[in-house]
């Protein structure tokens, strides 16, 4: 009988993990999905911790005021991944849909967003 428990125990647990896991892997498909029609926001010019500079093409995902910056949850088309940004890290910002240049991006973000955040 505890053989019969320990089994039907086993079945619940293993169902519930695979049905999150597969909500989890259909939510990040669509992500991409989105992320790949809808092409480019940004050309960003951005500044690593250890001041290592890279030019990345990304495609925003959400934006958050965190105290007195703003994180960039974004696809990194370079990378084919989604990566997070700060705002402050970044010294230039190009907006491919208004095609406008952008060299003070946390002010940017708060004149453009104000202090609500955008998710997609």
């Amino acid at each position: 009988m505890t053989s019969l428990y320990l089994s039907l125990a086993f079945v619940a647990v293993f169902y519930f993990w695979y049905s999150s896991s597969r909500r989890k892997i259909q939510a990040r498909i669509e992500r991409v999905r989105r992320v790949h029609v809808q092409g480019p926001d940004a050309r960003i010019c951005y500044m690593n911790m250890k001041g290592k500079r890279y030019i990345w093409q990304i495609t925003i995902e959400s934006v958050t005021k965190k105290g007195q910056d703003w994180v960039v949850t974004a696809w990194c088309h370079e990378r084919n991944e989604f990566l997070i940004f700060y705002a402050s890290r970044m010294y230039e910002y190009f907006d491919l849909r208004r095609f406008q240049e952008i060299k003070n991006v946390p002010a940017y973000f708060t004149e453009r967003f104000g202090q609500k955040s955008l998710h997609h």
